[in-house]
């Protein structure tokens, strides 16, 4: 192979190595930008429920609808990341579901009342994992999230 085609290549993958890696940067750090990052033990279990995402026929900000999100990522068995929004217009106990990054969601408003404020304080933290995906059929469709919700208590370090 000529020294030239060798050097494009090698320019070539060092340039997709440097966009990558500035792209996982910039999620890690949009992700955990001032967030406390909590190391969760089977044994600091508290309860588990299974609870029905609420939400999920609405778009989000960017314009994409959850009900796209929920179909092409949504699967029982993957995590749901659970964000506390405090400074939501409609409830400040709200805690927002994304699965894949994606907001598909919030959780029941009494499910996130009864928590809201043992999570703002650390004492509790609240692990998602999709139990099922419902709906999308001729009669129901719509498509619809039920999560297993496990809380745990925070050990303090």
């Amino acid at each position: 192979m000529p020294l030239l085609t060798q050097l494009i290549i090698f320019i070539v993958v060092v340039t997709l190595i440097y966009a990558i890696s500035r792209q996982l940067k910039a999620r890690f750090t949009r992700q955990n930008s001032g967030k406390r990052i909590v190391r969760l033990r089977p044994d600091d279990a508290q309860e588990s429920f299974y609870c029905a995402v609420v939400g999920e026929s609405f778009a989000n900000d960017d314009g994409q609808t959850r009900q796209s999100i929920i179909k092409r990522h949504a699967k029982a068995g993957i995590h749901a990341h659970l964000e506390r929004e405090p400074n939501n217009r409609f409830d400040s106990n709200a805690i927002a579901v994304y699965v894949a990054d994606n907001q598909i969601g919030y959780l029941k408003s009494d499910v996130a009342s009864r928590h809201a404020a043992s999570i703002d304080s650390g004492r509790l933290a609240l692990y998602a994992v999709v139990e099922s995906v419902n709906g999308g059929t001729s009669d129901k469709p719509s498509l619809g999230v039920t999560l297993e919700v496990t809380i745990f208590k925070v050990r303090r370090q």
